[in-house]
């Protein structure tokens, strides 16, 4: 077997790949072509056509009971690999209605509309997936292969909405109805904005609520007014959030710094022993011991006071800010130390191998997150982007 998968690879790297560098091959599409299958053969596992025959047997089957059958495909009346005329698609069309052998491989369920679609070589969409998830050389390498034709379809994310002008655009089909007027408009936007000479916008509106509410009154939507972008600062936790952060950012600036790469378990004094899984002197109780002097207040004042004025926390001296930013950190650093140790007691208790290992993982990778990354998701400092956390659910029973 060793010997046949050897030859195998020898005539792939031979004859159909590249050598993409590093170890790496791939599939060399410049040696690629459509080849005419005059005969294949029915895998009864998976129910497929095979165009090769492996010893006269399925390769999905567990044993040699599971023989392939021959399965003759017919000649089509005419074929251009550039498309076919108007007659010659209507010729095509009366063929695959009538000739017998397509009639018995339909009954057969071996031939479908799909086969009578290909027959007719019909013109066909190339589609890429355009989003914030792929780098931006690629992006960028689709945008030009759609400005030149060679991509006809772009399956994008919101991050289209803005900062983005391709041109060629022709047609934008929303998937729903987006959440306010002017998504709408930025998306639809996309569309005509060279020059086209013609553009044109279709939304889908789905089975939901909001979809629906457009769908009933469509000139309601489109005539609704944009307000203009306001920063609130009414929210409690939002602005406790930034005061955390100015505070956190202070003390460290007494330390010369820090690098983003901190993990969170050097930041809280984490160790790897259930003994002792915190370090008696560490960063967390530096900070904390910072914001209860009289000093590190003080020094403070000025840009506390800039920070909440006009917000929720105005009336708040600034003795009351650092003594809820220590009370908060307290919480948080119980919280993930508890957590810290559960794993490795668990993992020093477990009495299989595996078990252990996947106790320590865990551990290891919550003693490694960034420190920056931690304090922002159990909603100490603020996060990138929408935030959350900001409200409770309190769930009252009769």
């Amino acid at each position: 077997m060793e010997e046949i998968l050897d030859r195998l690879w020898s005539l792939i790297t031979a004859t159909a790949a590249r050598d993409a560098g590093r170890g790496a091959w791939r599939i060399d599409f410049s040696r690629a072509a459509v080849a005419r299958l005059e005969q294949g053969w029915l895998c009864p596992i998976t129910r497929r056509i095979l165009g090769y025959n492996p010893g006269g047997y399925s390769p999905y089957g567990p044993d040699e009971n599971r023989p392939l059958t021959p399965v003759k495909f017919p000649r089509l009346p005419t074929a251009n690999a550039g498309g076919l005329s108007k007659g010659q698609r209507l010729e095509v069309d009366g063929w695959c209605r009538k000739d017998m052998e397509v009639f018995q491989l339909r009954t057969r369920g071996l031939w479908t509309d799909l086969h009578d679609r290909i027959a007719n070589y019909p013109p066909f969409l190339r589609a890429q997936e355009h989003s914030a998830q792929l780098q931006r050389p690629v992006l960028q390498r689709y945008e030009e292969l759609f400005g030149k034709g060679q991509i006809n379809l772009l399956n994008c994310s919101t991050t289209m909405e803005m900062g983005v002008d391709i041109p060629n655009v022709s047609l934008v089909v929303n998937s729903n109805v987006p959440p306010s007027i002017s998504n709408y408009r930025q998306r639809v936007g996309r569309a005509g904005r060279r020059g086209e000479p013609w553009a044109f916008g279709l939304t889908f509106c789905r089975n939901l609520p909001w979809d629906q509410v457009a769908f009933a009154d469509p000139v309601g939507y489109l005539m609704a007014s944009i307000s203009a972008p306001a920063v609130r600062m009414n929210s409690l936790p939002i602005v406790t959030r930034h005061v955390h952060a100015a505070l956190l950012g202070s003390f460290l600036r007494t330390l010369q710094g820090m690098s983003v790469k901190t993990s969170v378990g050097e930041f809280f004094g984490g160790t790897d022993k259930v003994e002792a899984v915190v370090a008696e002197r560490n960063l967390a109780h530096s900070f904390l011991e910072q914001l209860r002097e009289r000093e590190f207040l003080d020094t403070n004042i000025e840009q506390l006071r800039n920070l909440v004025r006009g917000t929720a926390l105005e009336d708040r001296g600034n003795e009351a800010l650092c003594a809820e930013t220590a009370t908060s950190f307290e919480r948080l650093l119980e919280i993930w130390r508890n957590e810290y140790r559960t794993l490795l007691q668990r993992a020093a208790s477990a009495s299989e191998s595996d078990v252990r290992r996947a106790f320590e993982n865990r551990a290891r990778r919550m003693h490694g997150e960034f420190i920056l990354s931690e304090l922002a998701r159990r909603g100490f400092t603020p996060s990138y982007g929408f935030p959350v956390d900001v409200v409770s659910f309190d769930h009252i029973a009769d």
